[in-house]
């Protein structure tokens, strides 16, 4: 429908037409009311009289009219007409991405101008939950000042469907031959193949418009729709470097990790993509990329000759310019730049060396990553030249943690199968060292020729040291200093190799602690319970309310001597070189905890974002108990209603299994080898209820009896391993032995029955982990589940009708009982949806059954690791 000039819609007076495509015709309008120009898109007769889709463009439109930023362009109404949908925004004189692309390839200064404000309001539409989904040359503005403006968020969902995932298609171009090919050209391979479409999806499509710029030619054009879109989906595009080897090697990995196949392994989130390119073009004002190129190295503060190693981080171009300091010549001041590169696709951080192990090193000068697979049915450790196109294996490391390098970056010491062992980088066996009695170890390797390494219980690890030639390990975390500390972890030497960093817990909390070698002298730096590491040029890095901060730090007078930078969000591990050079996985991001229903369906967040483990309702669902990382666990109670949470431990032991009473007014909870039970108005430690003993472990709380007479926990033996007990609250509280459930993992999840009379728990008795059911006295069990159970607790529906547990594949399961004449009877598991992946006890259930508190947990798998350069400058910045 094309409207003449003079002709009106509502208060906008059409002058002029602008331009046509697949989602309706643009023209020029006055705006009758405040006397200005716009642009009004009228949309196509066949889309306006679709109900159902345009009410579905109307919200998506008034959604992104929200969206106030200078990069995208604004939408000043939504209406109709006599009929006619259409759309006021803003008028932007200018041209389209696509007449600057005509004319070949963007110079680099250039390409970055557009770039980088693209990125930027992409990033703020993604942060506002909007996605663009028809990303194109077409859709991109710049202005004869370089205002770069994003058009048309909000329409690509009402593009014309082709069979299913209709929502997930972007627009159809009708201005070029082929039809559907101006368009195919930027899709993702997610879009390609009719898969939802997020915030990675319009990356890809971003990163196609850039590499379009950087080259001039299309990433994935071919001669028909169908087969570009095969070259979508299974075919790569040539290098970036290789069609312009003037542009530095940080622009064209950009470039490629954007239009990567997999969408885990583009951008975290869109705003690290737009900090990237801001950093580059900071780093290029005034410079050339051949500069910038020749000042990518790691800092080297000492007069030596200079290994070459390539400047262009993460290289992921065969092109990357070597620099080579001559001998006797310092190297030049490093500039900082940010890089991220993808791991192996297998790559992850297992939930429980989040706190405890350290899967990630930088060699000390910052030449080589080092990094633990997990995922593999045993870990080996992986190496990364930073100048290399990948990582490769290192033989001889399988089922290792924990990896440390020695002080020449020469050879990597680590833990596997109960022994300490090192390996030289080039190859070769590995040597083992001395045998080790816990897979909890950390260990730090000195330039004295000392290994120190921590290794024992979550709280009774002690501090060791060793040669690094091999030999008889010596307890050094002894003497009367020391007695006052206990569970030590995380040694880490000072430079010079005698002095060392490690952390000890007290009756106060965690502190950091230097010690020395062959001395019992220990002092007390700060309290702190996160492991921390010197690196660069005096910053100590630990992690703080879930992030990662950088602090300055005198080594020599050991104390701080600034306020700590925030460097990473998300718990991460992380690691630093000498030299400067910072690296960090990310690992668990923040997420709230939430209601689902019986169908999967979210109803509503339950507080704030946070690194959540184990959660425990209270009886009327009203209140949350629940484990807070912070790095290590803290116990928290949450007001659902008002989504106040109020802290209720110290945090200075593990606490773990929350367990309400019935009453709602106290809790029982876990520390080190003890239960403690404690009121929810009491600001002290609380009351011991089941001690520790030298000859157990541990021990968990799991239900406390309706009755309240009796509490049902779990308790990890050396002789049996995970049993259950019942301790009796009444009387003479002499616990007695409930079932041995020979369960090798976990904690033997259990609930009692809202009767009191049966207890469903954990137990893999029968060969493989399932949940059974049995009275709490008497004998006779039954199996509830049919095709075993993970390792979350079962829980009861209030009415005792019902029992929910967690199948091996994270899908929740229902068991309907009733009674019988042997008993209870169970029906066939029914499956409900599919809870997270944290790794603590990740749900339970409201009275009723009909809504589940929900732990999302995290998907740590192949998590991007970026890189620093030289974190000093960047603090100075």
């Amino acid at each position: 429908m094309s409207l003449l000039a003079g002709s009106r819609l509502g208060f906008y007076e059409i002058l002029s037409p602008l331009g046509a495509g697949g989602m309706g015709e643009v023209y020029r309008a006055r705006d009758a009311r405040l006397g200005r120009e716009v642009a009004v898109k009228v949309l196509p007769e066949e889309l306006s009289q679709d109900v159902g889709r345009l009410k579905r463009f109307e919200r998506e439109a008034r959604a992104a009219s929200a969206l106030n930023h200078p990069n995208i362009v604004t939408i000043y109404e939504v209406g109709s007409e006599a009929g006619i949908s259409f759309i006021a925004m803003e008028l932007v004189a200018g041209k389209t991405l696509r007449e600057l692309v005509l004319a070949g390839p963007v110079a680099l200064k250039r390409l970055l101008q557009v770039a980088t404000p693209l990125a930027e309001g992409l990033a703020a539409a993604h942060e506002a939950g909007i996605v663009h989904r028809d990303l194109k040359p077409e859709n991109v503005m710049v202005t004869k000042d370089g205002l770069v403006k994003i058009l048309d968020f909000g329409l690509a969902k009402l593009a014309p469907g082709i069979g299913s995932g209709e929502e997930n298609l972007p627009t159809v171009s009708q201005t070029e031959p082929g039809g559907l090919l101006g368009t195919v050209s930027y899709m993702s391979p997610e879009q390609a193949a009719g898969q939802p479409a997020d915030f990675r999806s319009d990356q890809f499509s971003f990163g196609s418009m850039v590499y379009e710029m950087a080259t001039g030619r299309k990433a994935f054009h071919r001669d028909t729709a169908v087969d570009t879109l095969a070259a979508i989906l299974h075919q790569e595009p040539e290098s970036v470097a290789s069609v312009r080897p003037d542009l530095p090697a940080p622009v064209c990995w950009l470039i490629e990790r954007c239009v990567s196949k997999d969408p885990a392994l583009r951008y975290h989130s869109t705003r690290d993509l737009s900090r990237e390119l801001a950093n580059l073009q900071d780093r290029l004002s005034g410079t050339s990329g051949a500069a910038l190129a020749a000042g990518l190295r790691p800092p080297d503060r000492t007069r030596r000759v200079f290994v070459p190693w390539a400047l262009a981080l993460l290289g992921l171009s065969a092109a990357g310019i070597l620099a080579v300091a001559h001998l006797g010549e310092p190297p030049p001041r490093l500039r900082t730049v940010r890089f991220s590169f993808p791991l192996p696709e297998r790559v992850s951080s297992a939930g429980e060396s989040l706190v405890e192990t350290s899967n990630l090193a930088v060699s000390p000068d910052g030449s080589h990553i080092a990094f633990v697979d997990v995922t593999e049915e045993r870990s080996r450790i992986w190496v990364r030249p930073l100048h290399a196109l990948a990582a490769q294996p290192l033989a001889g490391t399988e089922g290792a943690v924990s990896p440390f390098w020695s002080p020449d970056g020469s050879h990597l010491a680590f833990f596997a199968g109960g022994r300490l062992k090192r390996i030289a980088l080039s190859g070769g066996l590995a040597q083992t060292l001395c045998e080790v009695s816990s897979p909890l170890t950390q260990g730090s390797w000195g330039k004295g020729g000392t290994i120190l390494f921590a290794q024992g219980g979550l709280f009774d690890r002690a501090l060791y040291q060793v040669a690094a030639s091999g030999g008889t390990p010596r307890l050094i975390s002894g003497g009367l200093a020391w007695r006052a500390y206990s569970g030590y972890r995380w040694p880490h030497f000072l430079p010079g190799g005698r002095r060392f960093l490690c952390l000890g817990w007290s009756a106060e909390g965690g502190f950091l602690l230097v010690g020395q070698l062959d001395s019992t002298e220990l002092r007390r730096v700060a309290q702190l319970d996160s492991r921390a590491e010197l690196a660069g040029s005096g910053y100590l890095f630990y992690v703080q309310d879930g992030t990662l901060v950088a602090r300055p730090f005198d080594a020599d007078e050991l104390r701080f001597t600034g306020e700590a930078l925030p460097a990473a969000e998300g718990l991460p591990h992380f690691s630093g070189s000498e030299s400067g050079v910072l690296a960090y996985q990310a690992g668990v991001t923040p997420a709230a905890l939430h209601w689902t229903d019986r169908q999967g369906q979210p109803g509503g967040k339950a507080g704030p974002p946070g690194t959540y483990g184990q959660l425990r309702l209270s009886r009327d669902a009203s209140r949350v108990a629940v484990q807070k990382f912070e790095p290590h666990p803290v116990l928290w109670i949450e007001e659902l209603s008002r989504g106040v949470l109020t802290r209720f431990t110290s945090g200075g032991y593990y606490e773990s299994s929350p367990v309400w009473s019935p009453d709602g007014n106290a809790l029982a909870f876990s520390v080190p080898g003890e239960i403690r039970l404690k009121r929810t108005d009491d600001t002290g430690p609380g009351e011991l209820l089941v001690p520790s003993k030298t000859d157990e472990q541990s021990r968990w709380p799991q239900d406390w009896s309706p009755d309240g007479r009796f509490l049902l926990y779990s308790q990890s033996d050396a002789a049996t391993n995970l049993d259950l007990w019942v301790l009796p609250l009444t009387g003479e509280r002499k616990p007695f032995e409930f079932r041995h459930t020979d369960f090798n993992e976990g904690q033997g999840g259990a609930a009692f029955s809202p009767d009191g009379r049966w207890v469903a728990y954990l137990s893999d008795e029968s060969g493989r982990d399932e949940v059974y059911v049995a009275p709490l006295q008497g004998s006779g069990q039954r199996i509830l589940s049919t095709a075993g159970a993970a390792q979350l607790p079962p829980r009861w529906r209030g009415d005792g009708k019902e029992v929910f547990y967690v199948a091996p594949d994270r899908s929740l399961m229902s068991v309907s009982l009733r009674a019988g004449a042997a008993g209870l009877e169970s029906d066939v598991p029914v499956a409900l949806f599919r809870v997270g992946s944290d790794f603590g006890n990740s749900y339970d259930v409201a009275a009723d059954g009909q809504r589940f508190l929900i732990n999302p947990g995290t998907n740590m798998e192949s998590l991007p690791i970026t890189v620093v350069l030289d974190w000093t400058a960047e603090a100075r910045r």
